[in-house]
């Protein structure tokens, strides 16, 4: 790894790695740090009694370091992704496009509109080979949802998801709910091509502080890979992509806490 990037990343979900893949297509050094880590198709935990391998910093046991971070916010829980491809570990891989009429609220500004949108959703369920479900394919739990919809009358369709539709290589079972491959998720889409077009992705790194410095910025962080050794990297720029709370917690303590960023608006959140 270096030691100085033009552009360091921070998350791994839908934001990060697209914004990691077009900086390394545009020519720049590029770091991704995540501070999850770097399942792979068999890693996934599945033993549910291990707090551990489940949840990220459960209350009582801080260094936990699971794919499930769960919050709560008031009246509102949330559980989010810790891990190389955020959000998209935890998914339900279901791609629906808007209707048009979405966007005919006030709130959208003019130029946003399905129509200008529509090249994008291609490129996007391109990239992860969203399709529909094949007819052919046995869903216990979807054909009980069609029958109960039917008994009440109530019109329902399929959506189109970003599976793996295929016989699984390992077991050769239909892929659907196999721990192999089944999801395309981001690490075997966007954060592929990022690495091949020469981005590094780091996992278990722990953005703490983002501090300005003369042409830049120092972004410190906790290898949890290594006991949570802090270290440091100076990029150009500096990309947050760690989803809404986590973007949101790190300007908050950097405004207020480390009081790196005080020049952050006071609307903030």
């Amino acid at each position: 790894m270096q030691t100085m990037y033009d552009v360091v990343v921070v998350g791994s979900g839908f934001g990060g790695s697209v914004s990691a893949l077009r900086v390394a297509q545009a020519g720049k050094s590029v770091l991704v740090l995540e501070r999850g880590k770097d399942y792979q198709s068999h890693d996934f935990p599945r033993n549910m009694q291990d707090v551990n391998s489940v949840l990220w910093q459960y209350p009582r046991r801080p260094d936990s370091q699971g794919l499930f971070d769960i919050r709560f916010l008031s009246d509102v829980g949330v559980t989010c992704s810790a891990g190389v491809g955020g959000g998209s570990l935890i998914y339900s891989n279901i791609h629906v496009r808007p209707d048009s009429s979405v966007f005919e609220s006030p709130r959208w500004p003019e130029e946003i509109t399905l129509k200008s949108l529509t090249p994008y959703y291609d490129k996007v369920a391109s990239i992860f080979d969203v399709c529909p479900i094949p007819k052919d394919i046995l869903l216990p739990k979807r054909d009980l949802f069609w029958e109960c919809a039917k008994h009440l009358n109530v019109e329902v369709f399929d959506p189109d998801q970003a599976v793996n539709w295929q016989r699984c290589e390992y077991c050769g079972e239909c892929a659907f709910g196999c721990k192999h491959n089944a999801k395309n998720s981001l690490q075997s889409t966007y954060l592929r091509q990022a690495a091949d077009a020469g981005a590094d992705i780091q996992a278990q790194a722990l953005v703490t502080i983002i501090e300005p410095t003369f042409k830049g910025y120092y972004v410190h962080y906790r290898d949890l890979k290594n006991g949570g050794v802090k270290k440091q990297i100076k990029a150009r720029r500096v990309i947050l992509a760690a989803g809404t709370l986590g973007t949101n917690e790190l300007l908050f303590r950097n405004r207020d806490s480390y009081k790196t960023l005080g020049d952050l608006s006071r609307k903030l959140g």
